[in-house]
């Protein structure tokens, strides 16, 4: 049997960390797919600088446990500015071991919608499902969860089950 899931992330740069720990901090099922900050990783030129200030380079989570002043206190680096590539990785995975700690490290190959589900494909061969109307655990009335609200909170968007971006 497929495992079922809520929501599927795909993608784990930060974008894809921080939507995954919002999920996650309402209490959803899900699953998150892709090589943790793979890009920032592999193909960023090695000892860039970047040029946001450390303190608007947090990745998001629900109760701001896991800002990057805390990393600061965990880590060896200190507060500067330009902040180099390797903090903001080494802060990005800190994130990810704390935030989002089952990041499923293969790759999509595909996203097919079957009914009132979206059927992910994986290269390794496995197949997840993922549930397009999932349900507000947090009030436990059934009502559907407000991706507006939730999404604002990331900066990201979404497409809705009537294919209409929120």
């Amino acid at each position: 049997m497929r495992p079922v899931y809520d929501a599927v992330v795909v993608g784990a740069g930060p974008y894809g960390l921080s939507t995954a720990a919002h999920l996650l901090g309402r209490g959803l099922k899900v699953a998150v797919f892709g090589k943790t900050l793979d890009m920032w990783r592999h193909h960023m030129p090695k000892g860039m600088l970047l040029r946001s200030h450390w303190w608007a380079t947090n990745l998001s989570d629900p109760r701001k446990d896991f800002r990057f002043d805390r990393f600061f206190e965990d880590s060896k680096y200190e507060k500067c500015y330009p902040l180099p590539i390797a903090a903001f990785i080494d802060y990005g995975l800190w994130f990810q071991q704390r935030a989002v700690p089952d990041v499923d490290e293969t790759f999509v190959s595909s996203i097919e919608r079957q009914d009132d589900a979206f059927v992910i494909r994986l290269v390794d061969g496995r197949e997840s499902v993922s549930i397009t109307t999932p349900i507000d655990r947090q009030n436990s009335t059934g009502s559907p969860l407000d991706w507006s609200r939730i999404l604002q909170t990331t900066g990201t968007s979404a497409a809705s089950k009537d294919g209409t971006s929120s």
